[in-house]
């Protein structure tokens, strides 16, 4: 693993952007840029050069405080605007060094594919002169002069999202913090993992993976994230003959939309259109003149805390950790001031965190040499079922890949560096010798025995998070932090139910499923919840018995006209505080709570405790002096609203919404003190049929710019809200 780049590949790196700005110095740029009625840019061009730095400019146009606002956030360098309280996050990213990380894969893309290297410099000289030439955004009052964009930049964002599909550590550190506090909490986590293993999992691929038995025989530990949803369904159930391909990412919300759309032709070359992280110039869920694809997180375990002992740093590492300083500069009113912090690098990773006896060494797969921006381009530009599946191997990223083509082909890929362990990684480990060190020199799994499937006998595939694959002893081929099912087996069903009925496919149905917010969770949990509250009634209040009518006639829709639905998902909020608060849970508390209403002996949730779950929740319905029975989008809102004070008046705002845990339109449901935040939702909604005759549905949650004096700045929302979405035909 190199976490720095070396002296000789740095001076590569900068002779080759030199060489870049030379050549941009005398740009003959030649793009067609025609823009939709919801101002998407649709780009034509006879060069791949000419197309990126058209990309660059409209990105410019429309996204550029966003730009801005990411790569700072990519760099730790958000308290510069932010001030203080992001000071915190900035050190965390610092540690991680994707500005290295990205110089040396720009090397290695150099030297790969020197035509997509002189693409990549177009399109940063694209949003660099775009950024230049355009009036500047009203936020640049106050922010710093937008600085040049490089190549380097966008590479950078993609090591960032890379990030994004990760997040293990953290689950790792809450369990070793648990294991520390006693006997209980290990006690209670070792329940749990029981109970989460007992319950079995409902896998993508259906067929027991043998070949994949490999590492440890976990499932993992921790929250499970909860990511996004994909499903295709074949052309024999559709009304148009053709494989229909559906796709909403779920990611922390944002506005503007986290996802930019545009469609890029090179004449004579290509055609894609879709969704894409404003920064990066290839579009990341989309479809091409050949075949359509959409992405969830694969949830794979790719993260590892290493616990080293101080006092063997340097015998276990074979070099005492190094130091590296860092400046920040923070915001303080109108005044900027420094700081430095020394941040501490391995050979293994950096040291994230550390206390009086160990060090905590991050190891994570995007460390590693990869090639993620030449996969996506592959991606973009393949014409086959085989284009797609090499482009695949190229990628380190850990996804699950949804696809269907004009030949009438659905597949599933599980694609990315995923880590061949011969440990448990699903908890930090303490490392006492060289030899336990160099367990953690991965290697990865061949992305051909990664588990996949083509036309499988149901005619739909459906992955929401669930594990890829189980094997013959039913644990997940590899360990991950998996989503449960609730959302697969809902979709499966829709799905198996659409193609039992007279009517084939049609797309509106594949958008209605996107949007269902039946709660499976909720239907395994409530009979006996309902059953416990019953008993406790008789100390109810009339406001109270009302609502537990109301609780009872609930129809599990999680709507936003729904009465039930508020009073479930507060209860379920107070009763997971108390598990945790009480009974000493620390991970997997969704599944405690079902275990405690099903009367298991080693979590038993006394009356007492339902009780004081029951008060808590009636507390914050009636937050904000409200009083009655409240319909879920009174309390339950999507927040639209910029990070930019100034402009926060011209944002949509907190706005009524359905979806909750566990359902399709899935939802954080984040309890603010007045509110139930929807700020974890579907980012973007895609339903596409690939080939002649047909088409592409999209909708964003705001607009396609993120300029607050733009048309497009959210004229979606309405759409996004209502279930409605964008139609352009084919062609």
């Amino acid at each position: 693993m190199i976490q720095r780049v070396s002296t000789a590949a740095a001076a590569k790196c900068a002779a080759g952007l030199l060489a870049c700005l030379l050549l941009a110095a005398v740009p003959s740029y030649a793009a067609k840029t025609v823009r939709d009625e919801w101002g998407g840019p649709h780009i034509t061009a006879e060069s791949l050069p000419d197309l990126f730095y058209a990309l660059g400019y409209a990105t410019a146009e429309d996204r550029l405080v966003q730009l801005d606002l990411t790569r700072r956030k990519t760099y730790g360098q958000l308290s510069t605007v932010g001030g203080r309280e992001y000071l915190a996050e900035d050190i965390g990213l610092r540690q991680l060094n994707l500005h290295a990380l990205a110089e040396r894969e720009l090397v290695t893309l150099q030297s790969a594919d020197p035509a997509a290297y002189e693409a990549l410099c177009a399109y940063a000289r694209g949003i660099t002169e775009g950024a230049a030439s355009c009036p500047p955004p009203p936020e640049y009052l106050f922010l710093p002069p937008f600085a040049e964009w490089s190549p380097v930049d966008t590479l950078a964002l993609g090591k960032l999202m890379h990030l994004y599909m990760s997040g293990d550590r953290y689950d790792e550190m809450n369990r070793y913090r648990a294991r520390q506090r006693g006997e209980e909490w290990s006690r209670m986590l070792d329940a749990c993992d029981h109970a989460v293993a007992a319950r079995g999992w409902t896998p993508v691929v259906g067929e027991p993976w043998q070949q994949l038995g490999l590492g440890a025989a976990t499932a993992g530990a921790g929250s499970p994230a909860l990511g996004s949803n994909a499903f295709v369904v074949a052309g024999k159930f559709t009304a148009n003959g053709r494989p229909i391909l559906a796709c909403d990412p779920h990611l922390e919300l944002t506005f503007p939309s986290i996802w930019y759309e545009a469609e890029l032709t090179l004449a004579g070359g290509f055609s894609v259109r879709g969704i894409m992280l404003p920064g990066t110039p290839l579009i990341a869920m989309g479809m091409n003149e050949h075949y359509a694809w959409g992405i969830t997180s694969l949830q794979a375990d790719n993260e590892d805390l290493l616990v080293v002992p101080k006092h063997l740093a340097a015998e276990v590492l074979g070099t005492k950790p190094a130091e590296r300083r860092e400046t920040f500069c923070i915001r303080e009113g109108l005044k900027v001031v420094e700081e430095s912090a020394v941040i501490l690098d391995t050979p293994l990773g950096p040291v994230i965190e550390e206390d009086g006896e160990n060090y905590f060494i991050l190891h994570w797969s995007g460390f590693y040499e990869s090639s993620d921006a030449l996969g996506f381009y592959a991606l973009n530009r393949g014409s086959s079922l085989a284009d797609f599946r090499s482009a695949l191997a190229r990628l380190s990223t850990p996804f699950n890949f949804v696809y269907a083509d004009a030949e009438g082909n659905i597949a599933y890929f599980a694609a990315g560096a995923i880590p061949l362990r011969g440990y448990d990684g699903s908890e930090p480990r303490t490392v006492t010798t060289a030899e336990q060190a160099s367990q953690y020199r991965w290697r990865f799994i061949p992305s051909a025995e990664l588990p996949q499937m083509v036309n499988p006998p149901e005619g739909f595939i459906v992955s929401c998070n669930n594990p890829p694959a189980l094997t013959l002893e039913g644990a997940p081929a590899f360990p991950g932090n998996y989503a449960p099912g609730y959302r697969a087996r809902r979709l499966s069903e829709l799905l198996a139910a659409g193609q039992a009925r007279p009517h084939p496919l049609e797309f509106a149905d594949l958008g209605a499923m996107q949007r269902d917010v039946h709660s499976g969770y909720a239907a395994e949990l409530l009979p006996s919840l309902l059953a416990r509250l019953e008993a406790l009634s008789g100390s109810f209040t009339a406001d109270e018995l009302r609502l537990l009518e109301a609780l009872a006639a609930w129809n599990l829709e999680e709507a936003a006209d729904s009465i039930g639905a508020p009073i479930y998902e507060l209860l379920r909020l107070e009763l997971v505080a108390v598990l945790r608060s009480h009974h000493f849970v620390a991970a997997h508390a969704d599944v405690a709570l079902q275990e405690a209403m099903a009367g298991a002996e080693w979590v038993n949730l006394s009356q007492e405790e339902l009780l004081q779950a029951w008060r808590g929740m009636v507390s914050k319905l009636r937050a904000g002096e409200r009083s009655g029975l409240l319909a879920y989008g009174e309390m339950h809102r999507l927040p639209l609203v910029s990070p930019l004070p100034l402009f926060a008046e011209k944002s949509p705002g907190l706005l009524p919404d359905g979806g909750g845990f566990r359902t399709v339109n899935v939802s954080a449901v984040q309890w603010d003190g007045k509110h139930l935040l929807k700020s974890f939702a579907p980012t973007a909604r895609l339903i596409m049929c690939p080939g002649t005759g047909g088409g592409y549905w999209s909708v964003l949650p705001g607009g396609n710019s993120g300029r607050a004096d733009s048309l497009h700045y959210a004229d979606q929302v309405g759409l996004y809200l209502s279930g409605h979405y964008k139609y352009q035909p084919a062609g």
